[in-house]
């Protein structure tokens, strides 16, 4: 009869076996590791069997085995507010957040996508060491050139994690959006509007002084103290 001691479900299988003579027969031991378990964790797993035989003590024997969880990754990402509005020439910032939800401490590394030649987009670290079950803060720099052109910019960034030899990453991509407002967004109509009046109100005083019709006009003198 064999049995088996560790700290997670484990089952022997047969747990019984009949000899009839010298000879070797195998058995199975069954670990099964709990969902969600660090791979920064190992298992010692002993199997101990006996043996009775009619007119014979017990003889009772013991072998060992270590086991070890396999790593897995996932990343994810997110972002209370992905968009930015600048003008051509501002910099502004998008925080992200990204989450490791594998069973170990990873390193994810992350990439510009896409990178517009408009946008220039800057990350403080490339890589970042990120434990199990925890979460890191990442800071983007981002400046439209002086001469963008007004417009919807959207970006994509890449996060994938930093695997060893037979472990399988994970890799996740999140858009960033950089939004440059037109002239007229930023001045609105009514401010349009003001501008055109008021030049068509210039160009309407100035083709009536050629005209002679202004000439009674009294215009104030300028003084220094006018600007």
């Amino acid at each position: 009869t064999a049995v088996a001691n560790t700290g997670w479900p484990t089952s022997v299988s047969p747990q019984t076996i009949t000899f009839k003579g010298p000879g070797t027969k195998e058995f199975q031991v069954i670990v099964t590791v709990p969902p969600a378990t660090s791979s920064l964790m190992t298992g010692n797993v002993i199997v101990r069997g006996s043996c009775k035989a009619p007119g014979l003590a017990p003889i009772v024997a013991s072998a060992g085995a270590v086991i070890t969880v396999r790593q897995y990754h996932i990343i994810y990402v997110e972002s209370e507010d992905p968009t930015v509005t600048l003008d051509a020439g501002e910099t502004g910032e998008i925080e992200l957040l990204v989450h490791n939800r594998g069973n170990g401490q990873t390193t994810v590394r992350l990439t510009v996508l896409d990178d517009p030649k408009d946008i220039r987009v800057e990350l403080e670290h490339d890589d970042y060491t990120i434990p199990q079950e925890d979460l890191v803060n990442v800071t983007l720099r981002v400046s439209p050139n002086a001469g963008a052109s007004s417009g919807e910019y959207v970006i994509a960034i890449r996060v994938e994690s930093v695997t060893q030899p037979g472990e399988e990453g994970d890799t996740a991509t999140f858009n960033i959006t950089v939004y440059i407002p037109s002239l007229t967004t930023r001045l609105g109509v009514g401010g349009i509007a003001a501008i055109v009046v008021s030049a068509g109100a210039a160009v309407t005083v100035a083709v009536l002084w050629k005209m002679g019709k202004l000439k009674g006009l009294k215009l104030p003198k300028r003084t220094k103290s006018d600007t």
